[in-house]
């Protein structure tokens, strides 16, 4: 692993804080969460918000629907994905692929790294610059934003 610390200085990033993450997901009601309607983080960092929603998501859903249609999310560091799905998959082993490895239907202008959970294909969380990447997630048809943009796409 790293060391979170030194790469915050030298990367800038910064980590949502357990407090932000409470009031971010008091947003919504349990209402919201019942709903099959699905959530994405174009920033996600190491999954605090999306961890978030998943305990959340999880209250109505079972953990196979959430993490194969409701749960997306993308960040430009490969160690922040791989965090990210340790903490909503489990500790299994986690694959990098990336340029030629790509899966072609995958394959889009921005992504740069994709992810096998003990050898089965991630294709809701991803490694891309979000402001090229169409956030299509390898699917055929490309989630529309909408609300206030926070987290939340439409089928």
């Amino acid at each position: 692993m790293y060391d979170r610390s030194s790469r915050q200085k030298q990367t800038q990033e910064y980590f949502t804080q357990p407090t932000e993450i409470e009031e971010i997901l008091n947003h919504w009601t349990n209402e919201d969460f019942k709903l099959e309607q699905t959530w994405i983080d174009t920033s996600c960092g190491t999954g605090n918000i999306l961890e978030g929603i998943y305990k959340n998501l999880l209250k109505y859903h079972t953990k196979e629907k959430i993490l194969n249609d409701l749960l997306f999310g993308c960040d430009y560091e490969i160690d922040n994905m791989i965090e990210t799905i340790q903490r909503l998959y489990g500790k299994e082993k986690i694959d990098v692929l990336t340029e030629e490895d790509i899966p072609k239907h995958m394959k889009a202008n921005g992504l740069f790294a994709c992810f096998l959970y003990n050898n089965s294909l991630i294709t809701n969380f991803v490694c891309c610059d979000s402001t090229k990447y169409p956030l299509n997630f390898g699917r055929k048809t490309k989630p529309k934003l909408f609300g206030n943009g926070l987290f939340e796409i439409e089928n």
